[in-house]
């Protein structure tokens, strides 16, 4: 949304900010881009920033040299017309602050305020006025503080009390007092709206919620498959493995006594292995330490094999209807909008508050059904990347992010980091009706899993040649197909070639498609290149 826009959709609480509006608008549809530089004209665009601590009860603030005062921080335009940018930038740079929070993306006020002639860097400034927009933060007050030296002598937090002592511009204490007041207002309607999410969510959630195995009962052990199966995992795809899953082994008991590589062969399909490892070493831990039967303390939860604080908030609450919020990446996704939080939700501290807010208003009698209610609107409204599906979701007349039309932008996430890309080739070295498999011992990926024999590198069919004189074997080398398979932060760009062997060689687990079918479980990384040829592997992208 560009400023014109903004200046529209605000509010004047003030004459003063209802005159400026009507005086920024003229001039902005007068001048245009001209009065985003300083260098012309009697007036140009700046920003300034109202940040207050997450306690609302102090103001980090600037010594300004030109005023002899306290003020807020801001800057000119500078030809940028993002002035949120600005009053980020400048509020960042004239304290030393690395972490700072908008409290929303719309304006907190808008005022044209006289600018009196002054010396700046040894030059005379005319004076002028700066057609001014103001943005509200939010900013922890436990970081280092410095000044920007040709601007400020002093930079601090002040009592939002004591800034008619502090600041001796007196024309300009009503108006900081005004935008602390609208700051505090918009905090206040975020907090209001975890207490009304109960309320919205429970009897949508009774009416709306999804027929899936895993809630036909608070079994504790069906709820731990369900939420380790859907990591990383469409629910689609989950509701075939948890069914055949419990079919083989319905009781923790009955997984702890299981063969690891049956418990992988079921897997098969679904990636992240270690979620599997990590299931059965859990269940024999329950085995062992609690006689079988799963533990209610979140604490003792919290310690099995693969269980982290996520999935011991769902079990906790769903079966034994304790107050823990299960946070992951659809309630954030909830929160962040409904109360237009602009922290990046992939920061632990983000995370915890977020969890402690919502512990804070979980109902009790009801804690399993809400813990799934935030779950499912996450999952079936609230979606990710494009329009969710505000029109049928509950809570609307409470998300702020709806109401300003700002649901776009939320949430905020860190920047992935690119994915290494690594050159591969693999072999399909066939013996009569025998495929050759081995385990995959290097760290990293796919860690002691059943794998085709590969190396790193993009080899051709003179390469393949030498390899296969290395192995001290000999056959046909048949077709290759080409493909990919990514991994959260590895991309492996695949050649496979197909070899037609006279004789077994190497160290090798030499079997035939029965074996593969029930005993061994293939990542499909490498099962893909199994399937029949007129597969097109150019065109795969491989979760």
């Amino acid at each position: 949304m560009d400023i014109i826009d903004l200046i529209k959709e605000f509010t004047p609480r003030t004459e003063l900010q209802q005159k400026s509006k009507e005086l920024i608008l003229a001039e902005l549809l007068q001048y245009g881009e001209r009065l985003y530089s300083r260098d012309t004209l009697h007036a140009h665009m700046s920003a300034s920033a109202i940040i207050l601590n997450p306690s609302l009860d102090k103001t980090l603030m600037v010594y300004h040299n030109i005023y002899n005062s306290y003020s807020w921080t801001g800057g000119h335009a500078d030809e940028e017309q993002d002035l949120y940018t600005v009053a980020y930038r400048e509020a960042r740079e004239e304290t030393g602050v690395e972490r700072l929070y908008p409290v929303s993306r719309s304006l907190l006020s808008v005022e044209s305020l006289p600018v009196p002639e002054h010396i700046k860097r040894g030059k005379k400034v005319a004076f002028h006025y700066h057609h001014n927009v103001t943005f509200g933060f939010i900013c922890p007050d436990n970081q280092r503080l410095s000044i920007k030296p040709d601007e400020n002598s002093s930079v601090a937090w002040l009592d939002i009390n004591k800034l008619t002592e502090l600041c001796s511009e007196e024309d300009m204490v009503p108006i900081y007092e005004d935008n602390i007041r609208q700051v505090i207002k918009l905090m206040t309607e975020k907090q209001r709206n975890y207490q009304l999410l109960p309320e919205r969510l429970l009897p949508w959630y009774e009416k709306n919620a999804r027929d899936l195995p895993w809630r036909k009962d608070q079994d504790p052990y069906h709820v731990w498959l369900s939420e380790i199966m859907l990591q990383q995992t469409r629910v689609d795809t989950v509701i075939d493995y948890y069914n055949r899953f419990l079919m083989e082994f319905p009781t923790i008991k009955a997984l702890a006594d299981a063969d690891e590589e049956r418990v992988l062969k079921l897997w098969e399909g679904l990636g992240y292995y270690s979620r599997a490892r990590n299931l059965q070493k859990a269940a024999k831990n329950i085995m062992a330490e609690f006689g079988g039967n799963f533990p209610k303390d979140p604490a003792k939860i919290n310690k099995l094999p693969g269980i982290g604080i996520y999935t011991t908030g769902a079990i906790a609450s769903i079966c034994f209807d304790y107050p823990m919020p299960a946070v992951d990446g659809n309630v954030l996704r909830v929160i962040s909008r409904i109360t237009e939080d602009y922290r990046c939700i992939d920061e632990e501290n983000t995370k915890k508050e977020i969890g402690r807010q919502l512990a804070e208003i979980y109902p009790k009698g009801h804690c399993g059904d809400f813990t799934q209610s935030l779950m499912e609107l996450g999952a079936t409204i609230c979606l990710p990347n494009g329009e969710p599906k505000c029109g049928s979701c509950p809570a609307k007349d409470i998300c702020i992010a709806y109401k300003s039309k700002r649901y776009s932008l939320l949430p905020i996430r860190k920047e992935k980091r690119a994915r290494e890309v690594q050159e591969i080739t693999f072999f399909i070295l066939t013996w009569g009706n025998k495929i050759a498999f081995r385990k995959r011992r290097e760290k990293g990926v796919l860690h002691d899993m059943w794998e085709l024999p590969n190396v790193y590198g993009k080899l051709d069919r003179e390469d393949v040649k030498h390899w296969l004189q290395e192995q001290k074997g000999a056959g046909h080398i048949g077709n290759m197909n080409q493909g990919k398979h990514i991994f959260t932060h590895i991309e492996w760009r695949i050649r496979c070639y197909k070899i037609t062997c006279e004789k077994p060689f190497g160290d090798y687990l030499w079997a035939d498609e029965d074996k593969l079918d029930t005993e061994i479980s293939l990542p499909t990384a490498f099962k893909k290149f199994l399937l029949p040829e007129e597969t097109d592997f150019q065109q795969l992208s491989l979760e």
